[in-house]
């Protein structure tokens, strides 16, 4: 019997995220990464936007006991809670499933996307991500001539 003999690592650049050994990997070679690290970025600066036009209408309303805290506290919280947890999905498109959790645990504070993606950088960087490198990495990989097949 013949065996299939594919290097499907090729192209793959991993970074260890913690102490525990745990990865986060990259296919460079997929098309779709930069545009994937556009779309969280795009989706946490509108989740961020949406967050403060909300914390301003909580603000806006009458505040009240809500046991040891106010009722604005408690809708902060959730307002909160429902944030990183969307922010969380965003990012692990970018990074993959689990990706955030690797990182950050279960700790989450407002600058964490930001301070990630400073970490990510010279990674970034490394890798090539942005769309234009991806559009000439694709010209380059599938054109049968030297004329621009995509413009």
């Amino acid at each position: 019997m013949e065996k299939l003999n594919l290097d499907i690592k090729k192209g793959l650049y991993e970074i260890e995220v913690n102490d525990k050994g745990e990865k986060i990997v990259f296919d460079t070679e997929d098309i779709e990464l930069p545009f994937k690290f556009n779309d969280a970025y795009l989706r946490v600066e509108q989740l961020t936007k949406d967050l403060t036009r909300k914390e301003a209408l909580i603000e806006k309303q009458k505040e009240f006991s809500h046991g040891l805290v106010s009722n604005k506290d408690e809708k902060r919280r959730q307002l909160y809670k429902e944030f990183y947890k969307q922010m969380r999905e965003a990012m692990d498109e970018f990074l993959g499933a689990g990706g955030v959790q690797k990182i950050f645990g279960d700790r989450n504070y407002p600058d964490m996307y930001n301070d990630l993606f400073d970490a990510l950088k010279p990674h970034l960087e490394k890798i090539g991500i942005s769309s234009k490198k991806s559009i000439e990495r694709i010209e380059q990989k599938y054109s049968e001539s030297d004329e621009d097949v995509l413009e």
